[in-house]
């Protein structure tokens, strides 16, 4: 049985008549750039997220640098986050000229942890602590577990909170919208993602107007209206034609969740009886479960077994940021981190996306030892 990590051609054939008439619109309005489909998707989007601003973003990235950037991060400042995330949430940090600050996460989650952020924070040099403005939470997965913890912490302490919720589509804390922890969520719709593009683009979304008006500037040179500039700002916008695809896939994204969380329900039924790791399923945290990692101590040996039959698996993510050729010069070492790195040597991505069918996850599950 061949089985794709994401199988996105069978979650676009039931609605690509639609997608290809919201296709043909923007070609024949000749409108690319800041067309009327921009402003419709990002007000729908932002009914689904329950926020009150939602602006779209030429990429994740982006959302993320901008993010930093209207919280006021600063060349010289630090940012912390975690090691155990993609690239793109430090880069976003060293694109302001801030300084990357990391802190370990929970073996159970694989979230930031509370405890070791407030350690951090608490035993900080003053020099350095005074100049840390913004803290970035990754809901790795599509796991929020902990964001309203970790939001606490930042209130307390004057410090700028952002979700990374690139994974994180949907997702909820005590049935309440993520955004409602943190100061600015940012989101990344690259194809692979719970609600994906069909190419870069990304969006922040924020209860914050005044954070929200100035990011709509900055994301367009500048500017509120045609060559009036208010400032010296960035060609982040999203395009008409990745807004029109969004805005129609959008309207399938809870149908599309409600289906990962029942896969990932399988997923625990099947993996539990053989006693491997499992992610929780609903409960205070509602993960959306961008993907369903396991966690196996023979990965080489199941990911070539799981190949060899026809399986798409994949690792999220092997080496930790503090320990990649990138970041040499942070002066981290092996050990500093021992969670992510323990679980970097573990962790198994297994195939999930809105249409995978039950029996596609049993042949699966049988495959693992």
């Amino acid at each position: 049985m061949n089985i794709p990590f994401v199988n996105l051609k069978r979650m676009h054939d039931p609605i690509r008549e639609e997608i290809d008439r919201a296709i043909s619109e923007v070609i024949d309005a000749n409108n690319y750039i800041n067309g009327r489909q921009v402003k419709e998707f990002e007000t729908d989007f932002a009914q689904f997220l329950g926020v009150q601003s939602v602006i779209g973003m030429s990429s994740g990235t982006d959302a993320l640098f901008l993010a930093l950037k209207v919280g006021g991060v600063r060349e010289g400042d630090y940012v912390i986050t975690v090691p155990n995330t993609f690239i793109a949430t430090t880069e976003a940090i060293s694109m302001t000229g801030a300084k990357i600050l990391f802190t370990d996460v929970e073996e159970n989650s694989s979230n930031m942890s509370p405890e070791k952020l407030e350690t951090l924070l608490d035993t900080m040099d003053k020099k350095i602590a005074d100049k840390i403005k913004a803290i970035i939470f990754v809901d790795l997965y599509g796991s929020p577990r902990d964001l309203d913890k970790i939001y606490q912490i930042a209130k307390a302490h004057d410090i700028l909170l952002i979700s990374d919720a690139a994974q994180a589509h949907g997702a909820t804390i005590d049935n309440k919208p993520i955004t409602d922890f943190a100061h600015i969520s940012t989101y990344s719709f690259y194809p692979g993602k719970n609600l994906g593009a069909f190419g870069d683009a990304g969006a922040i979304a924020t209860n914050d107007k005044e954070i929200a008006d100035k990011i709509r500037q900055l994301r367009n040179h500048g500017r509120t209206e045609k060559y009036i500039h208010n400032m010296e700002g960035y060609n982040c916008r999203i395009d008409t034609l990745q807004a029109a695809i969004l805005k129609v896939k959008l309207k399938s994204l809870a149908g599309w969740n409600t289906h990962r969380i029942k896969t990932a329900g399988l997923y625990n039924e099947h993996l539990s009886r053989k006693g491997m790791f499992c992610p929780a399923v609903n409960g205070k945290y509602g993960a959306v479960f961008h993907l369903y990692v396991t966690r196996s101590e023979a990965r080489d040996s199941s990911m070539k077994k799981l190949k060899e039959a026809g399986v798409g698996v994949g690792v999220h993510y092997p080496v930790p940021l503090h320990l990649q050729p990138a970041y040499r010069r942070l002066g981290y070492k092996p050990g500093d981190f021992p969670v992510s790195e323990k679980l970097s040597e573990t962790i198994i991505s297994l195939p999930m996306d809105g249409a995978i069918t039950p029996e596609e996850v049993k042949y699966v599950c049988n495959l693992l030892p």
